[in-house]
């Protein structure tokens, strides 16, 4: 139900850190974020350093190289001030018109079911991340898909 809310819709939210914060932790802890047998990488589509990024998110199984695992989603973080980030993970549409846009990075889709499990399954623990961090304000950690 979140899963479908989230790939149709997105999210955005304000985090209190600054946005080398934010890259710092995303490239630290990414790693150790997992479902099922797959493991997830993410690369910068485009951005301005030091305050925009819009990434890919890739879900690689097993020993797959990065490069040809499947997208599961997009991510954009940008400085709003010292000390606040815009976090967003934009609703699935556009993703699927920038990967058919010429400019937009390449990436195959998975299957709708699939690929919304292992991108919500990313998005919580991410967000539950950011919550030990105290970048954002939850009332306890999100439970896992």
């Amino acid at each position: 139900m979140f899963g479908d809310f989230l790939m149709e819709q997105g999210m955005e939210i304000e985090l209190s850190a600054d946005i080398d914060e934010v890259v710092d932790l995303l490239d630290k802890k990414l790693p150790d974020l997992r479902c099922d047998d797959c493991s997830y990488h993410v690369s910068s589509m485009k951005g301005v350093l030091g305050s925009k990024w819009k990434l890919l998110v890739r879900a690689q199984p097993g020993a797959a190289s990065s490069k040809s695992a499947p997208m599961v989603g997009h991510l954009e973080i940008e400085r709003v001030s010292d000390g606040l980030t815009s976090f967003k993970i934009p609703p699935r549409q556009r993703w699927i018109e920038e990967e058919t846009h010429p400019s937009g990075a390449q990436g195959r889709l998975i299957g709708t079911e699939t690929q919304e499990r292992l991108f919500t399954s990313f998005v919580l623990q991410l967000l539950n991340l950011l919550r030990e961090r105290g970048f954002i304000d939850l009332p306890q950690k999100l439970p896992m898909v």
